[in-house]
């Protein structure tokens, strides 16, 4: 049963049902780009005189970027995050413009416009953004709607630090602290999901070596995690050592408050107390 709920989360997407998503209005403006997006189809911009083979090895390359999945999140305080399922992450500051319709992104002093239009494809808002340098129209599906407390959305940038590869070996104090901000990160996709009344929970962009039980927290073979993420840490020793932090300390600890059979609050709960441990030295 815990096996099988497992590869659930692994190969599952967030589904919802009626949650306010539906919206009849395709004018853009920053309050109804706030929340996350994901790509749902790409389009090339310009028409070429290519054979059908051809053409569809074009589609089928767009079609292997929608398959790897991007979530792109807008935050009211003017902060985005580009999650990739490739593992690729940036972060930077976002301002939409009314007059040229366009969204600055601006990433490592650098500040790109975008061009942006908006859609109602099945009474829901989707947005489309041209991107000159790919020569494609990369279009999104609303996926979440910004929560009361932006800074705990799980893919706020101050909670996906541990995607950022360091540019020298860490001590195993700095990666307790990633391992931690990890630990966060996963703690805010559950509570989301509460106040979304999302259908299903989704880890889909944040494996690593959690092991989410119904009512337990674990950890899983090394071998078997994510690429993803042991490429976050400045190197392989480095994940084997925080890894190994994690696995002993499991073995060294336990959690003895009481289940209440909601397997949300309950791993919630026990995700809070190993996260609180990264912060009082138990690593």
């Amino acid at each position: 049963m815990q096996y099988r709920l497992l590869l659930f989360f692994i190969i599952t997407v967030f589904i919802w049902g009626c949650n306010g998503f539906g919206n009849n209005d395709k004018d853009i403006s920053t309050k109804n780009l706030t929340g996350s997006w994901r790509l749902f189809d790409l389009e090339n911009i310009t028409a070429t005189n290519t054979q059908h083979a051809e053409k569809l090895l074009s589609e089928a390359d767009n079609s292997e970027m929608v398959k790897q999945g991007l979530i792109l999140s807008f935050f009211k305080d003017g902060s985005f995050t580009q999650v990739e399922g490739s593992g690729y992450y940036r972060t930077g500051k976002w301002k939409y413009s009314s007059k040229e319709k366009t969204i600055n992104f601006t990433d490592s002093g650098t500040t790109t416009a975008i061009k942006v239009t908006g859609e109602i494809i099945n009474k829901r808002l989707t947005i489309s953004l041209e991107s000159t340098l790919l020569q494609k129209n990369l279009k999104f599906a609303r996926d979440a709607e910004p929560l009361k407390e932006f800074d705990e959305d799980p893919f706020y940038f101050k909670n996906n630090t541990w995607r950022i590869r360091p540019t020298q070996s860490e001590t195993h104090d700095q990666l307790v602290k990633r391992l931690g901000n990890y630990f966060r990160h996963l703690l805010y996709i559950l509570k989301s999901s509460k106040e979304r009344k999302q259908d299903i929970v989704s880890f889909e962009f944040s494996q690593g070596l959690v092991r989410i039980y119904n009512g337990g927290i674990g950890i899983i073979p090394y071998g078997s995690v994510s690429k993803n993420w042991i490429d976050t840490f400045y190197d392989e020793a480095n994940a084997r050592e925080a890894y190994l932090a994690f696995q002993k300390y499991l073995v060294t600890n336990s959690y003895r408050g009481a289940a209440i059979g909601d397997w949300i609050q309950d791993d919630y709960n026990i995700l809070l107390s190993i996260y609180g441990d990264t912060q009082k030295d138990k690593f």
